[in-house]
């Protein structure tokens, strides 16, 4: 026994060098020969954590924490754990009531509590919401991430939060995540006031805080999107389609998916609530799949070149490979249905039509009408300048890093056009293009319109769409709980003296 505790400890200080280090695979080996042994350690099962996580392997992640629960029934950091990668693989329920258990066991943990407010906002709990992130500044006022989340659903500051975080702004000493989370949260209170030059400020310093803490090639970005199109070209699509009809037919699939893209803050989420509230779709939100699909048969062909010119190196084949590990992958996935107990009814492809609502999804539908010819893609569009400061205004994801800069980001919104208008003299008949400020002011022609074209016959429930009561992850999960309203439209015009540069720059390029 001895002998193993010493072995034990040898394995742990390995273990502690290896996650300082950054060694992915000397972790993961040396955790679960630690396990393996009859002694199994917190410590292991926290390496592992801690791994899959920065991964994103979710899946690991879920198992190595029902693992470690059963033997640590108290590790407030297995349920927290747990209750992470269920969220990210959309089981919500389950990941709500594993925070709560997390939270009851380590009431201190500040980050956990706040992302329980999040949680509560992605379903629909804003009220919940609300009042989950004030009892984190109450907890711990200098917790300004949370004043930066309560903000998406009250705006507006009482005076004394006001003052501390203009105080805290021009603090030096404050670190520059807290004063771009300050930034944007004193940017929001000062709108809802009504007083733009303060708030544009508030906003512009924040931003470029932001942009500053970025790797971004905007070159590379923009020429991206020129080298897509010249791949995706008429004679290499009616080369592929060509080879398409010498080839066996396709199998037929009891469910296919409804690809809707686009810039973000240009209605995709919205389009997703209308479309998922049909009883025919189910709601798929933004998933990864088509391109871990693309990568599995990239992995196996071995291109000589990288994306985009290495889909002309592809087959017909090839691109039948794709849709099958794309329709795999999607057939295995599970969301949270939260007003059914049938295990049916968690899976993604139960009804006809499922949303992948990718935003990024719009580089790749030569990829996906190549692939899946009969796919149905909806492009959401909205006047440039409005996508412009509505991007500009929030914090997006990793995969708009452009966003922080109006430079780069008119660039962006330019390039897009121009491929969207590729992609459809391309695929005419796979592609709608859908106009947010139509669909706004005339909201059951359009949606009709939308169905029509998906071969959906109309349903009431998607003009009453605010009543979906499905999970929605994206920063537009407060506005979708909502009937529609136009006060979106032309917001920035309240700033209209500072974006005049770039009204003149989208006219130019034909966007106006």
């Amino acid at each position: 026994m001895n002998e193993l505790k010493a072995k034990i400890s040898t394995l742990l200080i390995k273990l502690e060098q290896a996650v300082q280090l950054h060694q992915a695979k000397k972790v993961e080996l040396l955790a679960k020969q630690i396990l393996q042994k009859n002694m199994a350690t917190l410590a292991a099962y926290h390496a592992l954590f801690q791994l899959y996580e920065v991964q994103q392997n979710y899946n690991e992640l879920l198992k190595i924490a029902k693992q470690c629960l059963k033997l640590f029934q108290q590790d407030a950091l297995s349920y927290y754990k747990l209750a992470l990668a269920q969220r990210f693989l959309h089981q919500e329920s389950a990941a709500l009531l594993n925070l709560v258990q997390a939270l009851s066991l380590a009431p201190e943990q500040i980050q956990w509590r706040n992302l329980y407010g999040v949680m509560l906002k992605e379903n629909g709990q804003l009220k919940q919401a609300q009042q989950c992130f004030s009892e984190c500044i109450t907890q711990q006022a200098d917790f300004i991430l949370s004043y930066y989340n309560r903000a998406s659903l009250s705006a507006l500051l009482n005076a004394s939060d006001l003052a501390y975080l203009q105080t805290q702004f021009n603090n030096d000493n404050l670190s520059v995540s807290d004063k771009i989370y300050c930034g944007y949260t004193l940017f929001k209170h000062f709108e809802q006031q009504q007083q733009y030059i303060q708030a544009f400020s508030y906003l512009s310093c924040a931003s470029q805080l932001k942009r500053q803490q970025l790797h971004y090639d905007h070159q590379q970005e923009v020429i991206e999107h020129q080298q897509i199109e010249d791949v995706f070209s008429t004679e290499f699509i009616y080369r592929i389609a060509a080879d398409n009809l010498a080839t066996p037919q396709k199998a037929n699939y009891s469910c296919s998916a409804i690809f809707i893209c686009g810039l973000p803050r240009s209605g995709t989420t919205l389009v997703e609530q209308i479309v998922s509230s049909h009883s025919q779709v189910t709601a798929g939100d933004e998933l990864y799949a088509l391109a871990q699909a693309t990568q599995n048969v990239l992995q196996q062909c071995q291109p000589k070149q990288a994306f985009p010119f290495c889909m002309q190196e592809l087959t017909i084949q090839n691109f039948t490979d794709i849709e099958v590990n794309y329709l795999h992958l999607t057939r295995h996935f599970q969301y949270n249905a939260f007003q059914s107990t049938d295990p049916q009814d968690k899976h993604l492809q139960k009804q006809r039509y499922f949303t992948d609502k990718m935003l990024l999804n719009y580089k790749a539908i030569g990829v996906i009408s190549l692939a899946m010819p009969t796919a149905k893609i909806v492009i959401c569009q909205r006047n440039a300048m409005d996508v412009l400061f509505g991007c500009y205004k929030q914090m997006l994801g990793e995969g708009n890093k452009y966003s922080y800069d109006l430079d780069e980001l008119s660039d962006i919104i330019i390039a897009h056009q121009q491929l969207v208008q590729h992609w459809q003299r391309l695929f005419p008949n796979n592609v709608f293009l859908l106009n947010y400020e139509s669909l706004i002011h005339q909201q059951e022609r359009i949606t009709r319109q939308v169905l029509t074209f998906l071969d959906l016959p109309f349903e009431q429930a998607c003009i009453d769409f605010h009543q979906n009561k499905r999970v929605v992850h994206t920063l537009s999960n407060v506005q979708v709980r909502q009937p529609l309203f136009t006060r979106g439209i032309d917001q920035w015009k309240n700033y209209q003296t500072a974006l005049e540069p770039f009204y003149q720059k989208f006219k130019q390029a034909g966007l106006l």
